[in-house]
């Protein structure tokens, strides 16, 4: 094979074209790459502190901190292409100069990218580069500068992402290594109780105490450089492919410890109890679930540990009067932590067999399929374990996703049949030439044509990211989500005026219109909307959840019965259509039937937390006040903090005649209906406002 490519690699010749001649041949070609890689230092240094500099602004940063992360990640950002030149410069004997040539460029430009991640604001839309709202609520504010103070930091700034949807999402982040923020969601916020969002603030919190940033960007450097060596010995697709596997492999043990350290860290500060409760509620939003086969490969291979490993973990370290109240099996907890490093040792056993296999023989391509393995099954059990938890909402929208899919597919496989057919002469009759290799040209094409594969894939990719960022409709779409999340629904009916055609041509910015009009007060013009997107596609199934919400909002129950039972009918699969069934039937005073469709959606999804919400409120509408504060404290756990469960609390108290209480509860359901408005619960918290003598407009 070595016949085969007679050039010289290109980084030999860069430093025989960039030579300084200090005496000796080595020591010359040392002193080019040291000095090559100096040069590239001070490029990445300039770019990583151009990117910086918006994370900086953002987070009222000091040029020093800038300056000193960016010159950290500039040697980071460098260091396999210096290695790959000092070995070049110092001539070892048995290096693939070919195969590091061609790995190279590939690994830097990786390595520098994602490293270029870390310099950027935490959360930001692809094509509004807009900062973040800060966070201007006083006592929360204040409440995050007294956790900073008791953990001898200074207090970051604070800014939220709200969600552009009735589902809050519960979490929070810090990140932005120029000046660190904290980022809190909306469901953080608003979902939680107030003890149990200080300890998710003083875990984040926690990063920063123990320097968390700066070591999770390690493995991205190191797996380049276990990349850059592997290449030195072995092809240049297996390297790629080693550099994954390594960064799994250095990521997970990383991650894992620095997630028990700030659970420690945040329960040392604010309770072991606390903690708990917060972790339960957050692991409760997440998409994945605790059960499951699934659930086992992807908590045993993810960077974040499950959710009965943490609460264990805390458990151990508490002191005896704040020892979590233990509501997990233990065999459970040991199960997870057998498969845990059972996946971690087999991974990485694995990974060394293969790559000492490899060394040893060029051609063996069974050390390519091992470390693939290591390298795709984390990735590939949160992909699906994402994409089953998004499954219900792709259904009930009207979109081909699976035509680019399709297009990958047929792109592969001309790839790969073109890297078969049209192999180039010269590479084959120099493998030929020799008899005793003859058999190895079947093997050489095949490993052509994955090449060629993997760049049909990557141009591709490059070509659905290009339609993605000049698209006119992405940005409307972007325009769109920024103003759902900001509450502004005024600035959705200007950008639809403004650009008719578009809006008029996707259905999904015709349905985010409807649903501005609707939280914009105008229901009439939104209903009418939204029955013509019914008309005109009805797989648009989201239309018509938005259709009964409004319905049974607006005291029209009997209308949204029809609309829930096509949606039964439509997605089978899903309990929400059987929720809102279950809903309209129990405004309808139908009990019986209701408790019905909300046992078919317990059948459906036994976690479904609105079911027990609708079951709850049912019980409560009979008297059997046990068996409603049961399936209301089963809600709590599914779906903890929502809007329509507050107002399923404050419903029944208004219904038990205790005015002082039952105001409270409402004021509760009116704060709740406010930050979530997605949820449709205005008129229904306006009716009880009412009942009780309250003024909405006074609480808003």
């Amino acid at each position: 094979m070595a016949n085969a490519w007679s050039t010289r690699a290109s980084v030999e010749r860069l430093l025989d074209w960039f030579s300084i001649d200090i005496g000796g041949r080595i020591s010359s070609r040392i002193a080019s790459a040291i000095t090559l890689t100096i040069l590239l230092c001070l490029l990445h240094w300039l770019v990583n502190s151009i990117v910086g500099i918006r994370q900086k602004q953002e987070a009222d940063g000091s040029w020093r901190r800038l300056i000193f992360a960016s010159a950290i990640l500039a040697g980071l950002q460098a260091l396999p292409v210096c290695v790959a030149l000092l070995v070049t410069a110092c001539e070892f004997t048995g290096v693939n100069q070919q195969s590091l040539f061609v790995a190279i460029p590939i690994v830097w430009i990786v390595n520098t990218v994602s490293l270029l991640e870390a310099l950027r604001p935490p959360f930001e839309f692809i094509r509004l580069r807009r900062a973040l709202p800060p966070v201007e609520d006083p006592a929360f504010l204040k409440r995050i500068r007294m956790i900073a103070d008791v953990m001898k930091l200074p207090a970051p700034p604070v800014r939220i992402w709200r969600t552009a949807g009735s589902g809050l999402q519960v979490q929070a982040a810090v990140g932005g290594l120029p000046a660190p923020s904290l980022i809190v969601f909306d469901g953080m916020i608003h979902r939680l109780k107030t003890d149990e969002r200080d300890a998710v603030i003083a875990h984040e919190l926690a990063h920063l105490a123990n320097h968390s940033l700066w070591f999770l960007i390690s493995p991205t450097p190191i797996a380049g450089l276990i990349a850059t060596l592997a290449a030195m010995f072995t092809t240049p697709v297996f390297a790629l492919i080693t550099g994954s596997a390594s960064y799994l492999l250095i990521q997970r043990p990383i991650s894992r410890y620095l997630e028990y350290d700030c659970d420690h860290r945040a329960a040392d500060t604010l309770g072991y109890q606390t903690m708990s409760r917060s972790l339960a509620k957050l692991h409760a939003t997440h998409f994945v679930k605790d059960h499951g086969l699934l659930s086992y490969v992807v908590y045993a291979t993810m960077t974040h540990p499950s959710r009965v490993e943490r609460m264990s973990a805390l458990a151990r370290n508490a002191p005896a009067e704040d020892r979590p109240i233990i509501d997990w099996n233990n065999r459970e907890v040991s199960s997870r932590r057998f498969a845990s490093r059972l996946a971690y040792l087999s991974a990485l056993g694995l990974a060394v067999i293969s790559l000492v296999w490899k060394c040893n023989d060029t051609s063996a391509w069974m050390p390519v399929v091992g470390m693939t393995i290591v390298a795709t099954i984390p990735v590939s059990a949160m992909i699906i374990a994402q994409w089953l938890s998004t499954r219900r909402q792709r259904k009930r929208r009207s979109s081909n996703l699976w035509r680019p899919v399709h297009i990958a597919f047929a792109v592969m496989f001309l790839s790969s049949t073109v890297g078969r057919y049209i192999m180039p002469p010269r590479v084959e009759q120099s493998i030929a030439r020799t008899e005793s290799i003859r058999s190895d040209v079947w093997i050489e094409l095949f490993a052509f044509s994955l090449l060629l594969l993997a760049m049909g894939a990557a141009l591709l990719g490059c070509i659905f990211a290009l339609r993605i960022v000049l698209s006119r409709r992405l940005g409307l779409s972007q325009e769109c989500i920024h103003a759902l999340q900001d509450h502004d629904f005024s600035k959705i009916i200007e950008l639809a005026a403004k650009s008719p055609k578009p809006f008029m041509r996707d259905v999904n910015l015709r349905h985010n219109l409807a649903l501005a009009l609707a939280l914009s007060g105008d229901r009439a013009t939104a209903v009418e909307q939204l029955f013509q997107i019914l008309r005109d596609e009805p797989r648009m199934h989201e239309s018509n959840i938005l259709l009964c919400l409004l319905a049974i909002d607006d005291g029209y129950a009997d209308r949204a019965l029809p609309l829930s039972e096509k949606l039964v009918s439509a997605l089978s699969r899903d309990p929400d259509p059987l929720t809102l069934k279950a809903t309209a039937l129990l405004a309808l005073r139908r009990f019986d039937e209701a408790e019905a469709t909300v046992r078919k959606a317990l059948e459906v999804d036994p976690e479904a937390g609105y079911a027990y919400a609708v079951r709850a409120a049912i019980e409560w509408e009979r008297g059997n006040l046990k068996a409603a504060e049961t399936d209301f404290q089963k809600s709590e756990e599914y779906e903890p903090g929502t809007a329509f469960l507050q107002y399923i609390r404050a419903q029944h108290t208004v219904r038990t005649g205790d005015i002082e209480r039952a105001r409270i509860e409402v004021k509760k359901a009116i704060a709740a209906s406010n930050a979530n408005p997605f949820a449709i619960l205005q008129k229904r918290v306006q009716g009880l406002a009412e009942e009780v003598g309250l003024n909405v407009d006074d609480q808003q």
